[in-house]
């Protein structure tokens, strides 16, 4: 018994090693990946109102060109893709959805003047409790003095989405954020960060944890009316796709979990095998008080896997031995029967142990506890084990 718990004790430390590194990276904020900026330019920006029937939108022929697909039918349908900012975008272009047949397309080409310019970085964050933040790290400089209604739009698109009854998107908007803090005035750079937080992300059907990959964003700086298409600027443009852990993730890193649990298992296999192996090993004794005598101890020494001396026997009191008990030397298998006398009956239980040298193990010590009655039978008996020379 004593040795099973020492084995679960072992495996258990083992475990709790091998999980450690993993249970601590929640413990505060940690990067999980990052990327810089796109800086790639693109020219156009294509935006499409899709209706229920429409089925999955072919683009249209625009080269370098960024794509918004919005979704604004979860009420009617009970899709489960979010709609909240597909019907604010509407409404933001004088579009009223419930009237749409075919999708509604519109088209922007970026400002040649090169109105302004966008470095800097997106991360993904993972903190406490599970939370997980898309953060965006900017240097906004204007090249020239920008107008008052200037907005720097944060997006994210699914690249290809499904939802519960099987529809499928391309490019689907899960995320718009509309940000003003920076500056307008020409020259005058602004370094700031823009965090999209858990439950902005989970509202929008954005789950990092389950699907990690798959996703872009999108940075597109606008200004001008938007109840007329035509009066809208599109100053600046980015899109690339959003970092992963497992896009970003090296060769070491990937390995490493699995060469962790991997060794793991073979310690465990190990300490499991030996510990089988040293239980195979260990002799067995079995003892019976004589029905003839209250001071006889019939006795019965039967070796494991691996055979053992005897070096002595030591009994407490107030139990004497008469005479020494035998030391018989038992090779492996090996089964040997003799008696033990005891000076005296005392009505105490009678405990005794012995001390034994096994093959390939050492030094170890059997502990025998038996009932102080005349008729007990072995099963009334006890029988510990304990390696080295410790006793109870």
């Amino acid at each position: 018994m004593r040795m099973l718990m020492r084995t679960a004790l072992c495996i258990a430390a083992l475990m709790m090693c091998v999980a450690m590194p993993f249970g601590t990276a929640q413990s505060s904020l940690v990067v999980q990946a990052s990327s810089p900026i796109d800086s790639h330019q693109y020219s156009a920006l294509e935006e499409v109102f899709i209706t229920p029937s429409s089925g999955i939108y072919e683009p249209a022929p625009l080269e370098n060109a960024v794509r918004w697909t919005w979704w604004s039918w979860s009420d009617s349908t009970g899709s489960d893709w979010p709609d909240d900012d597909a019907l604010y975008r509407a409404e933001q272009l004088n579009l009223n959805v419930s009237e749409l047949r075919t999708p509604q397309i519109y088209q922007y080409e970026v400002d040649d003047r090169n109105a302004v310019s966008i470095d800097g970085d997106v991360e993904i964050l993972s903190g406490e409790f599970g939370y997980w933040f898309v953060q965006f790290h900017l240097e906004i400089t204007p090249s020239f003095n920008l107008s008052d209604d200037t907005l720097l739009y944060i997006v994210l698109t699914e690249d290809v989405s499904v939802d519960h009854h099987g529809r499928q998107g391309m490019d689907l908007v899960h995320e718009l954020r509309p940000e003003v803090g920076f500056s307008l005035q020409e020259n005058n750079v602004t370094e700031t960060t823009f965090s999209l937080s858990s439950d902005h992300l989970e509202a929008a059907g954005v789950d990092l944890q389950q699907e990690p990959t798959g996703w872009s964003y999108s940075l597109a700086m606008m200004n001008g009316s938007h109840s007329n298409e035509t009066s809208i600027n599109l100053l600046w443009l980015s899109s690339g796709p959003l970092p992963s852990f497992h896009q970003y993730t090296t060769a070491s890193q990937t390995w490493m979990p699995i060469i962790f649990l991997a060794v793991a298992l073979v310690i465990c296999g190990a300490v499991i095998t030996n510990s089988r192996e040293r239980e195979r090993g260990i002799p067995r004794i079995k003892a019976v008080w004589s029905a003839s005598s209250s001071t006889t101890l019939l006795v019965q020494l039967r070796a494991g896997e691996l055979g053992f001396q005897t070096h002595d026997w030591v009994v407490e009191a107030p139990w004497k031995f008469k005479g020494r008990p035998p030391k018989p030397s038992l090779k492996a298998m090996e089964q040997r029967e003799f008696t033990i006398q005891f000076t005296q009956w005392h009505p105490e239980d009678c405990r005794f142990e012995v001390g034994l040298d096994i093959d390939e193990m050492g030094a170890w010590r059997q502990h025998v506890w038996l009932p102080s009655t005349p008729n007990a039978t072995k099963e009334e008996g006890s029988v510990e084990d304990e390696p080295g020379g410790a006793s109870l």
